[in-house]
């Protein structure tokens, strides 16, 4: 696989192999600067960064932080808005 580029506005990531065939696969900009913030151990950034990524990247997060051997504590918590909608917030995990 060649990377052919990342176009920040439609947060996808464009791939091709030998034959030319061209494939994208979604990768939004706050989970790149989420995990970056993880890997420098800034979770005042992490924490702040955490609302905006998209809520189909949660099982991502949680395989991302298992993999740098972080034990998370209620990662997923129902909150309610005040338009009674049930919102899934990530609120804490500690290292090891």
């Amino acid at each position: 696989m060649y990377l052919l580029g990342y176009i920040p506005r439609d947060n996808r990531i464009y791939l091709s192999d030998k034959d030319l065939n061209v494939y994208s696969y979604a990768l939004p900009l706050s989970l790149i600067e989420y995990q970056t913030a993880v890997l420098r151990n800034d979770m005042e950034t992490a924490n702040k960064i955490l609302p905006n990524i998209p809520s189909e990247q949660r099982t991502r997060i949680a395989r991302f932080l298992e993999g740098q051997s972080m034990k998370f504590s209620t990662l997923f918590k129902k909150k309610k808005t005040r338009y009674g909608l049930n919102m899934i917030f990530i609120s804490h995990f500690l290292l090891n």
